[in-house]
């Protein structure tokens, strides 16, 4: 999950033209389309992803390798391995719920808040 690849019409739909991802979840927050438990996993998820993914550039600097946003799996330790595997099904959970979500709800309806 970097900066370029995360969505942002949840935010878009809220009226946000925030460029960060965790203040476009944050603006997505509590709308139908994304609830807000559902935003703070997403935050939590990307926090995750992002300290892997820099971690990793660092020991790809230490070896004079050119650092990269590619992460190789079996170069992650057991416990980086499952932070990654719960940031993607955390990921998942929220993209199978918003497919449901636009299949269901009409679009004007997406920024109505989840409780509303």
């Amino acid at each position: 999950m970097t900066e370029r690849g995360a969505p942002c019409w949840p935010a878009l739909s809220m009226g946000s033209a925030a460029l960060p991802t965790t203040e476009r979840l944050r603006a997505a927050a509590g709308s139908a389309m994304l609830p807000d438990e559902q935003a703070n996993n997403l935050i939590e998820a990307f926090d995750v992803l992002q300290q892997l993914r820099l971690r990793y550039q660092l020991e790809q600097y230490e070896r004079a390798e050119k650092p990269s946003d590619l992460l190789v799996r079996d170069r992650l330790s057991p416990i980086d391995r499952s932070m990654l595997a719960q940031a993607v099904h955390e990921i998942a959970a929220v993209q199978r719920r918003m497919e449901n979500v636009a299949a269901y709800l009409p679009a004007d309806a997406w920024s109505i808040p989840a409780d509303g």
